[in-house]
């Protein structure tokens, strides 16, 4: 049968009877040979634009998380309520920039040249479909347009959700010990549950949303091709168009709509994280808080000593107004190696001038009067009453700070472990020591910085009860090593450089204010050594207007006698420390970014040891 029907060699056509008669010809094997090409190209290009997307996105990512850390950092206490929402967002809700990169960001190039290309050689051959494409594209748009106004407002009410969620776990895990000693864990189960369901019931919808989104996009695109085909066949049969261009037309047209519709699906998946991006552009930006530093006029460096004059500070009411003011009026001068202790009874306002002068107590969390010399760009080393550490071995978390600092060896570290009582404990996770062992590992970090330091000015050391729940021998140590500090002394032979500290402590402990150089609110002051007779005052229960003290050591007395109570609420202590432990990930790379990451185990060149 096959001898039959076959053609004759005069009017044979290989184009004519499928690949298996091409498949000899030359113009074939070149056509197969530019497919294949074409086809490898694209999975190049394809390859390509994912791995540069993706560096892209990294970038973008590290860049926004770094400033996120160092907004948070500078912020310190001010916006302790949106820790949970901002620890989020850095986490998880940046990762959302990973589709805007690698989906809709080559969807949108894809969008703006594919369709145009295609558009031009359909309308060299065959102007008809050319028009349906030009009146039926404009569709996608408008309805992309309509479709994406109405899900930026779920995608911004589910956002609101998670912080929420965000917010109430971390609220939680603060006040768990207490609920399940009170027993209304149960409760807080219910309203978590409840604030979980609310968070599901508004993704759902945005998820919805985009479905029905991607359904009318892929619609459109649907009609308006059959509509073309329509348009085609009915030329076809009147032999107004050839069978060739028909078929390619027909063949092109959905490619034209395909980046369209790609574009809308990506822009959907990427929804959460252009919010995301959006959000962490404007936590950014807003203005940091400032701190006592940052009030001082240009120019007022004060040398090398620090100077206070009529400090007041008051904390601020969440209603817009302040408490009445925790201290008023204070004058102080810190010197280097000169010791200031800070006494009186709980409540006085001690951490609050010590965390206002360290840095910490923000404009956000409390207004501030006075002038004050000498802390702009000063090095300050705090330890607070609840140091929080966040690397996995305490020989690792001093590690972090000395590098940060300008690098110390590990014979460095352990003399500062030995000098705080802590030998053995280089290995040991902090998270296992007790609370004695977590303060005097704070103070090992404090001696760690200034070991490591090669700072041009001398350090203003602010210490908030060193030595409180430690035993009598730890306890020494602790006063030994501050000292120390103050004479200029660090462990392990070295000097502090350029000049020694100064130091201001806030303390109960009457041995630290028998070594202190100058004692103020306690209920007995006396002078340094050799500086006359010792004065003696009754206790104040806070710290009196117009204290002043002197670096010669006196103390002069209040210059009115009335006494400012604070706020019926515990003070902001430690923020910083807390974000440090929060923000764990981006601020380990953060600390190490400005600095050299070798760590020599050669003493420091600024340790004279």
């Amino acid at each position: 049968m096959g001898l039959l029907f076959r053609p004759d060699p005069a009017s044979y056509d290989p184009a004519a009877y499928g690949l298996t008669g091409a498949a000899g010809s030359g113009a074939f094997g070149a056509t197969v040979a530019l497919g294949l090409t074409g086809v490898l190209a694209r999975a190049l290009a394809t390859w390509g634009q994912q791995v540069f997307s993706r560096r892209a996105a990294l970038g973008a990512k590290e860049e926004l998380r770094h400033g996120l850390v160092r907004h948070r950092l500078a912020a310190a206490g001010a916006e302790a309520e949106r820790a949970g929402e901002d620890s989020v967002l850095a986490a998880t809700g940046l990762d959302g920039l990973d589709k805007y990169f690698t989906q809709y960001l080559p969807a949108l190039l894809t969008a703006a040249v594919m369709p145009l290309v295609l558009g031009v050689w359909i309308l060299a051959h065959d102007w008809v479909s050319a028009l349906v494409l030009v009146l039926t594209i404009p569709l996608i748009p408008l309805f992309m347009v309509l479709i994406g106004r109405f899900t930026e407002d779920r995608v911004h009410q589910a956002a609101e959700g998670l912080d929420r969620l965000s917010h109430h776990l971390l609220e939680l895990a603060r006040g768990l010990p207490v609920l399940v000693g009170l027993r209304r864990a149960g409760t807080q189960r219910q309203a978590l549950a409840g604030v979980a369901e609310r968070y599901r019931s508004t993704t759902m919808t945005t998820l919805k949303t985009a479905f029905m989104s991607g359904f009318a996009l892929e619609l459109i695109s649907t009609l308006s091709v059959a509509l073309i085909a329509v348009f085609i066949g009915v030329r076809l049969v009147y032999g107004q168009l050839d069978l060739y261009t028909g078929l390619l037309v027909l063949t092109l047209a959905p490619e034209v709509y395909l980046p369209f519709r790609d574009i809308g699906s990506a822009h959907h998946a990427s929804e959460d994280g252009v919010e995301a991006l959006r959000r962490a552009r404007a936590e950014v930006g807003r203005p940091v808080p400032g701190s006592l530093a940052d009030r001082e006029a240009p120019g007022a460096a004060g040398g090398d000593r620090v100077r206070v004059r009529g400090l007041a500070l008051a904390y601020r009411d969440p209603d817009g107004g302040t408490f009445p003011a925790v201290v008023d009026g204070l004058d102080l001068d810190l010197a280097p190696g000169r010791t200031t202790v800070l006494g009186g009874p709980s409540g006085s306002g001690k951490t609050t001038v010590l965390s206002a002068l360290a840095g910490v107590l923000r404009s956000g969390e409390a207004h501030a009067a006075g002038l004050t010399e000498g802390l702009t760009g000063r090095p300050v080393a705090w330890l607070g009453q609840h140091p929080q550490f966040s690397e996995p071995t305490v020989g690792e978390e001093l590690a972090l700070y000395a590098e940060a600092a300008g690098g110390l060896g590990q014979a460095g570290i352990l003399d500062a472990l030995a000098a705080c009582g802590l030998p053995g404990h280089v290995r040991r996770h902090p998270d296992e020591l007790s609370p004695g062992e977590r303060r005097r590992l704070g103070m090992a970090r404090v001696l760690v910085r200034l070991m490591a330091s090669c700072a041009d000015r001398p350090w203003l050391v602010v210490l908030d009860e060193p030595t409180a729940h430690l035993d009598p021998v730890n306890a020494g140590r602790i006063r030994q090593a501050v000292t120390d500090l103050a004479a200029g002394r660090l462990p392990g032979g070295r000097i502090v450089h350029p000049a020694r500290p100064m130091v201001l402590i806030a303390s109960h402990d009457r041995d630290l204010h028998a070594r202190a150089d100058t004692v103020l609110g306690a209920d007995r002051a006396r002078s340094a050594p050799g500086a006359g007779p010792a004065l003696t005052t009754p206790a104040p229960t806070a710290i009196a207007a117009g204290s002043t003290v002197a670096t010669d050591g006196d103390l002069a007395t209040a210059g009115r006698d009335r006494d400012v109570h604070g706020p019926a609420r515990a003070p902001a202590v430690g923020i910083r420390d807390r974000l440090r432990g929060r923000w764990r990930r981006w601020g380990r790379s953060l600390a190490k970014s400005g600095f050299p990451p070798e760590r020599s185990e050669k003493p420091s060149p600024c340790s004279g040891g």
